[in-house]
């Protein structure tokens, strides 16, 4: 049995360059981060910010953990590590979390996210040659002056 399992209980190493059983793939969490807390992101950031009685933008580990679990009560043990883990390690201290890395997290775009912007059919006439110009000139002068004699 693995030592380290032993010692800290179930673990992931979030790496998108190694793979096996005790690695996740860093990108897909925070996909899954993304698609499960991206339509609650206010009611996140609230939540966050209620915790933060100093309004510094930090928490410790238990009002961290607190304020995901005060969104999403249900959620999956290994999407609160890793999001624990994210704001960890873009923290510069080892007791303080700066909840703004994981609203921050929020605000990038999953692969699937990204689509192509619709085509807008423009308001501006479709640029035409020089003998159509003259078509259609000529075939409104056509439509005055016969409106015009009426």
């Amino acid at each position: 049995m693995d030592l380290l399992y032993e010692l800290v209980g179930p673990y992931k190493i979030y790496s998108d360059d190694l793979k096996g059983v005790d690695y996740a793939s860093e990108a897909q969490m925070k996909l899954k981060v993304i698609e499960k807390f991206g339509k609650y992101k206010f009611a996140l950031s609230e939540a966050l910010q209620c915790e933060d009685y100093e309004q510094e933008g930090i928490l410790d580990l238990t009002q961290l953990q607190e304020a995901i679990l005060s969104v999403d009560d249900d959620l999956d043990d290994h999407l609160l590590d890793y999001m624990l883990y994210y704001v960890y390690a873009r923290n510069e201290h080892a007791d303080k979390f700066e909840y703004k890395v994981l609203l921050s997290l929020l605000d990038e775009e999953g692969p699937q996210d990204k689509k192509k912007p619709e085509r807008i059919q423009s308001a501006k006439p479709k640029v035409t040659s020089s003998n159509d110009n003259k078509k259609l000139t000529k075939n409104f002068k056509d439509i005055v002056s016969s409106n015009s004699d009426e």
